[in-house]
Parts: C-alpha cells; structure tokens; sequence
C-alpha cells in the first residue's frame, strides 16, 4: 500500500509511522504537517518520498492507496 499521512505529530511519530515504516507492505508515499520543516524532519526520519505543501496536495494524488488522519481531534473534520 502507498501510504499518505496527514499530521505527524508525536503520537504518530512515536506509535503508528514506527510501525508503518517497519512493514513491508507499507510505502510510505507522501505526507503533511503543519510546517514544511517539520515536514520535511519526519518524511527524513521515516523514509517517505514526498513532501507535500498541504493536504489537498497529497489527497489527489493518484498512486495513494490509503490516507491517515493523525491531526488533532478538534481539527479531523477539516
């Protein structure tokens, strides 16, 4: 699965991207947070191959099989 994730904050970062990024049926594809350089740090830290500048961006992309949500609760409907 080609995987895009929106909000990498430090629940992510420290309970679910370890666990994508360990798996071998993951790619981790495109992500989006909510600065380019903290952006940029965790697609780094966790191997994804883009970067994008915000979520519309990564939700057309056309090779993304599956999207995570992992922004604050009181911002997921958004």
């Amino acid at each position: 699965f080609n995987v895009g994730f929106i909000g990498a904050g430090q629940f992510a970062s420290n309970y679910i991207l370890p666990v994508l990024n360990n798996s071998k049926s993951v790619k981790l594809s495109n992500i989006v947070n909510n600065s380019p350089i903290s952006s940029a740090t965790v697609a780094k830290q966790f191997n994804f191959t883009k970067v994008n500048q915000n979520y519309d961006e990564l939700i057309i992309e056309n090779s993304i099989d599956l999207v995570f949500c992992a922004t604050r609760h009181n911002i997921h409907s958004e």
